[in-house]
């Protein structure tokens, strides 16, 4: 291997999921009071070696190297700051920022399952990186919608009543959001859908529909730059009901109102008079389908929301559109 001075220790030596000619080696010189970053690649079985560092500093010492195990220019270094990444084999490497911290990195792994990044650090425990698929998927252009995960939606099981304990549980993942601060309180699934920009000034737009083109909706979202995360509630746009709509929704109040006495039924019905628009009209009554009361409401009077099935998604900007597909299951312990 060349240009790389004696005694150093090799701190890794990793083989190519893709290519069997390939490797990856990294050294550890800070024993030796070298603290320059040492990575190099071989595609001929270790007869010749290129360093590729570029995008290093010279006070990062390389600890551990790992390749995707999806895209085979993908690879993540772990240093004495922290985790870097390059999306061009090593051409050029980018500091992991997000909530990591500076800490050495001392191993790396890829959960293959849940396709996580997984970090041993020195003095800071376990740090994962949920999803990588937009790294995997990343390249030089400059806008890109990412192919989703499939979403799924998640069975709420109460633990009981509203009781006291100390349960350790870990944090839920940004998919699901409670509906209120109660322990047995119920939680809404949403939909993760990313997306890159190179350019922070472009406005963006993203439409959402069932594959028949039926159910819409067109979302204006943010762009900060960079990979972007949009959390989707899986609604769609709410119609103004029809005048069909409009009777049997009355029907119901009516019939529930003369026979039933009660605040709630009561208060929802005057939300719903006092709506000003679609959403909040469909809303008021959705009240009366959940909580203690749980009457069966007809679902085209409801907020209209994706259910398990294939969706499709448009990124617009400029005068250019980016497709792709999301696929919403159902949870796996149903």
């Amino acid at each position: 291997i060349p240009n790389i001075p004696k005694g150093l220790f090799v701190s890794r030596v990793v083989a190519s999921h893709f290519n069997p000619g390939r490797a990856y080696i990294c050294f550890d010189g800070h024993r030796s009071d070298n603290f320059d970053p040492h990575i190099f690649s071989t595609d001929d079985y270790g007869l010749t070696w290129k360093r590729i560092t570029t995008g290093l500093h010279t006070d990062h010492v390389v600890r551990v190297i790992i390749e995707d195990h999806r895209n085979p220019n993908l690879l993540f270094a772990g240093t004495e700051v922290g985790i870097f990444y390059t999306i061009d084999s090593g051409q050029n490497w980018k500091p992991m920022k997000q909530n990591m911290p500076t800490v050495s990195i001392y191993d790396l792994k890829i959960h293959r399952r849940d396709n996580d990044l997984i970090a041993g650090t020195h003095g800071r425990s376990l740090w994962i990186l949920d999803d990588i698929s937009s790294l995997q998927q990343l390249t030089s252009e400059k806008v890109q919608l990412f192919n989703p995960p499939f979403a799924t939606l998640w069975k709420n099981i109460s633990r009981g009543g509203q009781r006291g304990h100390f349960w350790f549980a870990g944090e839920n993942p940004k998919t699901i959001r409670n509906t209120s601060s109660v322990p047995r309180a119920g939680f809404e699934s949403l939909a993760a859908i990313q997306y890159y920009t190179s350019d922070s000034t472009m406005d963006l737009s993203l439409t959402i529909s069932d594959v028949n083109g039926n159910r819409q909706i067109k979302i204006p979202i943010p762009n900060k730059g960079g990979i972007q995360q949009y959390l989707w509630d899986l609604e769609f746009e709410s119609l103004p009901y029809t005048p069909e709509e409009s009777e049997i929704a009355k029907s119901i109040w009516d019939s529930m109102l003369a026979n039933i006495s009660s605040n709630s039924l009561r208060r929802f019905h005057n939300r719903f008079l006092q709506a000003k628009t679609p959403r909040k009209k469909r809303q008021a009554i959705g009240f009366l389908s959940s909580g203690y009361l749980s009457f069966k409401i007809p679902e085209n009077l409801l907020i209209p929301k994706a259910r398990v099935g294939v969706y499709e998604l448009e990124l617009k900007y400029v005068e250019k559109v980016l497709k792709t597909t999301l696929e919403i299951i159902e949870d796996e312990l149903d």
